[in-house]
């Protein structure tokens, strides 16, 4: 081979490698004609993918709102949502040298698809279930969606693709037509209640009254109450309380905002048949007024508590064990006084209607003699640390003054319930209580003692003096013992000499030891 031919050669390999077109990419769009409104895939896959773009019309596509552009190893992804006709054009795989790979034209539907979704009923029977029929234009086989509420944002996607489903949940159903290329828009939502457990209301109330809603389900079941299909939360005007092993009563302190329909279920995020409808007017509950003649029961004592309440025939009386907390305790007396030995927060009202309750009173808290405790450490606090004392009083509530006292003598006052010393020494030990003055009332707690124990750095030094001590009483038991076995030995003169010579070496390291570890604790209280 000549040199000319060797160069043409050169050349036309050269040529192959930098202008060869990309293998194996491939252009994938819709077999069929997307409608208005739906999501289109169009897409170039291949090997070789990191020098392609897509083009429409000879123009690359730009990712805009409705235009989205995803790259991965092999591919090339645009997602049109949703598609209008002018998206309908020539679409092409193009690499960086303006070398078409790939065309195909896409056309565009000019109108909408027509989806429709029916149900056999809104309503599941017990232990039973609906149909549901979807109709998808251009989609035989639809899919299913199903949120378990309106307000639910996540989309649960049912296996079944089939036109007709049939479900035995309630939740917010849909349907639509999806390949791998074409999403169609949702149908309609339609609802689809399970059956709910039994209900036990009112239809009305005043606002302000108190209105009870019982729930009736399987034994110690958490139960779940609806208002216009979201679950009612607990908060300062809406509570909850189990009254038996299978009934649980929402209590509710309306006002307009609480009118709707209410249902009860077992299982969260669950709607629920066996609704009721709960009407608020803007009337006004009866005035009540709760007195007691002390805030204070005596020692194994009791405190009468009054309630009035006009045109009323039965009374509710309510116990709390602080002000924070939300759990109810339901007295059994329905009389307009009660009488009390135990510390709480108590309110009245009265029954005007079935499940309904006038405005609760104003809460009035009861203290026992016993109500104040000083918190102060149980053990041994070491000198120089910080501790804290606290004057304590169940139930909580707002006071005038705080009084800390040591042996007898006022050491603190004013509104904090904590007394602090930053460095404890041992003048610090002793007896402490405090008293409290609420509702014109002084509450002393019981004496408490505060027991102060060495610094960290004596019980060190207390420490490193009880190991020397053991470790020379060891020493000392060792010699002992070789002494003994010594001048017991029935060998040879020369063997006692031996014993006797390893003796007095022991002996003087035994000195020497000693004397180290004194010097140790003579240095290490002079640094101290």
């Amino acid at each position: 081979m000549d040199s000319r031919q060797l160069w043409t050669l050169s050349f036309f390999c050269l040529t192959a490698v930098l202008c060869r077109p990309t293998n194996g990419v491939t252009l994938q769009i819709p077999s069929s004609y997307p409608y208005l409104g739906d999501s289109v895939t169009v897409r170039c896959v291949g090997s070789d993918i990191k020098r392609v773009n897509l083009l429409k019309d000879d123009t690359e596509v730009q990712t805009n709102s409705t235009h989205q552009i995803t790259r991965t190893v092999n591919s090339v992804e645009l997602r049109i949502s949703p598609v209008s006709a002018e998206d309908q054009g020539l679409y092409s795989c193009v690499d960086n040298k303006n070398i078409s790979l790939n065309q195909k034209a896409l056309n565009v539907t000019g109108w909408s698809r027509s989806i429709s979704l029916t149900t056999s009923s809104i309503n599941i029977p017990d232990q039973g279930s609906v149909n549901l029929t979807c109709s998808v234009e251009g989609f035989p086989n639809p899919q299913w969606l199903r949120h378990s509420s309106d307000s639910d944002t996540h989309l649960e996607i049912l296996n079944e693709k089939t036109k007709i489903i049939s479900v035995s949940r309630g939740g917010v159903y849909s349907c639509r037509g999806s390949d791998e290329f074409i999403v169609t828009e949702e149908s309609d939502k339609v609802t689809i209640w399970e059956t709910g457990l039994p209900l036990n209301m009112p239809s009305w109330a005043n606002s302000g009254e108190t209105v009870i809603v019982q729930c009736e389900g399987p034994v110690q079941t958490h139960l779940y109450f609806y208002k216009n299909r979201d679950v009612v939360e607990t908060d300062t005007n809406h509570w909850f309380k189990r009254t038996s092993e299978t009934t649980v009563e929402l209590r509710i302190r309306v006002s307009e905002s609480d009118e709707g329909w209410y249902s009860c279920g077992i299982n969260e995020g669950t709607l629920y048949t066996g609704r009721q409808f709960l009407r608020i007017y803007p009337g006004r509950s009866p005035s009540v007024k709760l007195t007691t003649e002390s805030h204070f029961i005596p020692n194994q004592g009791t405190v009468e508590l009054k309630c009035e309440i006009q045109r009323v025939y039965k009374y509710e009386w309510i116990r709390r064990s602080s002000a924070q907390n939300s759990t109810l305790e339901i007295l059994k007396e329905d009389t307009p006084t009660v009488t009390v030995s135990r510390g709480g927060v108590y309110s009245c009202s009265g029954k005007v209607r079935l499940n309904t309750l006038t405005a609760e009173s104003e809460r009035v808290i009861i203290w026992e003699t016993d109500s104040v405790i000083l918190l102060i450490p149980p053990r041994p606090v070491p000198e120089g640390r910080s501790v804290s004392l606290t004057c304590k009083l169940e139930p909580s509530a707002g006071f005038s003054s705080v009084r800390f006292y040591k042996g007898g003598q006022l050491i603190q006052e004013g509104t904090s319930i904590t007394y602090s010393i930053s460095a404890l020494s041992k003048s610090d030990e002793g007896l402490y209580k405090c008293s409290l003055q609420a509702s014109n009332q002084v509450l002393t707690s019981p004496e408490s003692w505060l027991s102060v124990g060495l610094s960290e750095q004596s019980s060190s030094s207390v420490l490193v003096l009880v190991l020397v001590g053991a470790v020379s009483l060891i020493v000392l038991l060792i010699l002992l013992l070789l002494l003994w076995r010594c001048r017991n030995n029935k060998g040879t003169a020369k063997y006692r000499q031996i014993i006797l010579k390893r003796l007095n070496g022991y002996r003087k390291r035994l000195l020497i030891y000693l004397w180290s570890s004194c010097e140790s604790i003579f240095v290490f209280f002079s640094i101290d």
